[in-house]
């Protein structure tokens, strides 16, 4: 990805992006913006603005939004339809895939639970550090494969630059994570290998100075004024520099993972010649859904199981669905993404 980007409006109504988009297009153009992180409801609220956003060429991150997510995930409340609208639901994971087929490819569905605001208050108060994290990274691990069957590249849940608290602190945070995600190994690595990622939220907090050729500097802690005052300090003591993302990085090649800058696939779609009548098609090619019937998916067929319950419980068992098998034959270049969705 191009480094440029912004974090679209703090709110998952884009109503007022959409009925001024001439302008907003403009002013993205103008700044060379090349991808934006968007808010939804969970329930397609940005779809839209996705749609245009990518028409523009500019890559989106949704982050399926819920005051106080944690401590849940999205499989635990993948089947039900929760009495509190602000939880996750069975509609979510419908909505990465319909985001999906329209060209979203990243996702996030926990942001900053390294502070309290992102907590159910009572949950927060009653673990410790180590114990929050564990919940974290374990509930992340759900999330991600639910993400990645649906076609989509999980996040890791990016942490808020607090310093080096007991209680905030990214790099604790971090390493806490990291530390309960090893249990899950080789889990962890092949989510990664399969489509996660890392960003990391930096913080310059005031960090940052002019050198003697006017230069703006932003190396904290490394910086000859931090060094002076605390000789030796490094991000592993302060996070609140933009050399954060070291951390995570380092923990990530711990895990055996050959990092490398996120980048998106291409997609194909051919020019049409005399052969094919100028469809860009000849041909045919076949997509498929097979659901096994296991003893398991017997009893809920016996139980009078809803069908959204079968199908769900079926992809947490490895089913793909006809719309992923399509979508994956499109990123192999094989078909188009138009294709897939009009016969899916």
């Amino acid at each position: 990805m191009n480094n440029r980007g912004i974090h679209f409006t703090a709110s998952t109504d884009h109503s007022w992006a959409l009925a001024n988009w001439e302008w907003v297009a403009g002013e993205l153009a103008a700044m060379g913006i090349h991808w934006v992180k968007v808010l939804d409801d969970g329930a397609g609220s940005s779809k839209e603005i996705c749609r245009r956003l990518i028409a523009m060429g500019i890559k989106v991150i949704v982050r399926l939004y819920r005051p106080r997510p944690n401590p849940g995930k999205l499989q635990g409340l993948a089947t039900t339809v929760p009495r509190n609208p602000w939880l996750l639901s069975a509609a979510n994971l419908s909505t990465v895939e319909a985001l999906v087929a329209i060209g979203v490819e990243f996702f996030e569905v926990n942001n900053e639970p390294n502070v309290p605001e992102e907590w159910d208050p009572a949950a927060w108060q009653a673990s410790s550090l180590a114990d929050k994290a564990k919940i974290v990274a374990y509930n992340w691990m759900s999330d991600a494969e639910n993400v990645i069957k649906r076609g989509g590249r999980p996040a890791f849940p990016a942490l808020a630059p607090c310093g080096h608290t007991p209680e905030f602190g990214s790099v604790l945070w971090y390493e806490a994570m990291f530390k309960a995600l090893q249990r899950y190994q080789p889990s962890v690595t092949s989510l990664f290998n399969r489509g996660a990622w890392l960003a990391v939220h930096v913080g310059p907090v005031n960090h940052f100075y002019r050198d003697n050729k006017g230069q703006w500097r932003f190396e904290y802690p490394y910086d000859p004024i931090c060094q002076a005052d605390k000789p030796g300090l490094t991000i592993y003591q302060d996070d609140n520099g933009l050399l954060g993302y070291r951390v995570p990085q380092k923990m990530l090649k711990d895990l055996g993972l050959k990092l490398k800058e996120l980048k998106s696939g291409k997609l194909y779609r051919g020019r049409g010649c005399e052969k094919c009548l100028n469809t860009g098609y000849i041909g045919r090619l076949g997509i498929y859904e097979l659901l096994v019937v296991t003893n398991d998916i017997r009893k809920m067929i016996l139980a009078h199981a809803d069908s959204n319950q079968i199908k769900e419980f079926a992809m947490d068992k490895g089913m793909i669905t006809l719309l992923q098998d399509g979508l994956n034959k499109a990123a192999a270049g094989l078909t188009t993404v138009e294709e897939v969705i009009r016969v899916s």
